[in-house]
């Protein structure tokens, strides 16, 4: 069974692509979001040159709409949260 990487807590499946599953931790204070299984180098690249990256004429070929849930900015505060229960 899948296991959250950042604090070891259970996951849920939050929602399954053709090449992997997005996970969820539930545990309250963590709630990372995580692919399993990971792809390989050349995969990545491929996924975020076609969803991610704009084409030629600027345009993106696919978007995800997140509503600022999953931003670094939003993340960084609960990262070191957890690192400093996890660490000390």
């Amino acid at each position: 069974m899948a296991r959250c990487p950042l604090c070891n807590s259970q996951p849920n499946r939050h929602f399954t692509l053709a090449h992997s599953s997005v996970w969820e931790c539930e545990a309250s204070y963590c709630g990372l979001q995580f692919a399993l299984p990971q792809l390989e180098e050349a995969q990545l690249h491929a996924a975020y040159t076609n969803l991610y990256y704009p084409d030629a004429e600027g345009r993106r070929a696919a978007h995800a709409h997140y509503e600022g849930k999953h931003t670094a900015e939003r993340n960084y505060p609960k990262l070191m949260k957890i690192d400093r229960q996890v660490l000390g």
